[in-house]
């Protein structure tokens, strides 16, 4: 079983991995145990479920044979080919290797233990990793012998040059989806806190939401955005959230349908390269609604700006 070499792993993991990536040791230690523990739940959450349908249909094959085992035969070698593509297959999402890896780990748990793993994870509240690390006596790294801990060594120093490639590709095409959402004809729209209070997540899509790498996520279906519990921006299409600056940007296509009122009462865009403050803001336009209490907003030739809160 293969696993990423820029995975993190907990210190005493069960994980045959030698050491930590330098992509995973670059990263501060609450990182390190976020993405530990979403693929500890991801395992048990997805790859149960595999574990399930696997068992399930290599049961049905032994009992009624004929056409069952040859379909659970062949979904098993899916899963194996999925072990060894992991790293190299960056237009995967990720939640699917979390199928192979937590159907694997407990097919593997059934041939050391029989079904004394599952005891162990309902009355223990264990991990599938956990449930291996007692079944095989892995105590961490730390723990074994010298040429076991050299031999893992150079499994992940093999792994991290194609570990490294696959982030690369996976950056490089994630970049090129940013730029086609912000590249689109039309106005683009930036909603911008300024110096208030940095907007929340109220509603987003997480099938469709994609970490660029640089400080930008891509919710590329939809989004919605509050400022204290109150309605900031909503998107029906595509929008790039900027984690460190709070900004919203989209592209507004059908300019014509850009509507503005104050108070209720409409108001007109900006002229290019001036500006409005206003109270109690509504913005409308296609697959787009913004509101605050008070907004400045800056128009350009290419862009409108909503800065929320300003006077």
């Amino acid at each position: 079983m293969r696993r990423s070499a820029a995975t993190c792993h907990a210190p005493g993991s069960s994980r045959a991995t030698s050491s930590r990536s330098a992509t995973c040791a670059a990263l501060p230690a609450r990182t390190q145990a976020a993405v530990r523990d979403f693929e500890q739940m991801a395992e048990m959450n997805e790859g149960l479920a595999q574990y399930a349908l696997l068992r399930g249909l290599r049961e049905v094959g032994r009992l009624a044979r004929g056409p069952w085992a040859g379909a659970a035969a062949r979904e098993e070698a899916v899963e194996a080919r999925m072990l060894d593509s992991l790293i190299t297959a960056t237009n995967r999402s990720v939640r699917r290797r979390f199928y192979a890896t937590g159907s694997t780990i407990g097919r593997l748990l059934d041939r050391l233990q029989g079904p004394r793993w599952k005891l162990l994870i309902a009355s223990a509240d264990s991990t599938l990793e956990g449930a291996l690390g007692v079944a095989v006596g892995y105590h961490g790294v730390s723990a074994l012998r010298a040429p076991a801990r050299a031999a893992l060594a150079g499994d992940a120093a093999r792994l991290e040059p194609a570990a490294a490639r696959a982030i690369s590709a996976l950056r490089a095409r994630r970049v090129a989806q940013r730029d086609s959402v912000l590249g689109r004809a039309g106005l683009r729209l930036t909603v911008d806190p300024a110096s208030g209070p940095r907007p929340q997540l109220c509603g987003f899509d997480p099938q469709n939401t994609l970490a660029i790498g640089d400080g930008t996520v891509l919710h590329a279906r939809m989004l919605r955005s509050c400022v204290e519990g109150k309605p900031l921006a909503e998107f029906d299409q595509g929008v790039v959230a900027d984690t460190e600056r709070g900004t919203l940007q989209t592209v507004i296509a059908d300019t014509a349908s850009i509507r503005i009122t104050t108070g209720g009462r409409a108001v007109a865009l900006p002229a290019v390269e001036g500006s409005l403050e206003l109270t109690d803001l509504r913005l409308e336009a296609t697959n787009v609604i913004v509101t605050a209490p008070r907004a400045t907003l800056w128009r350009s030739a290419g862009e409108l700006r909503v800065v929320a809160g300003a006077r």
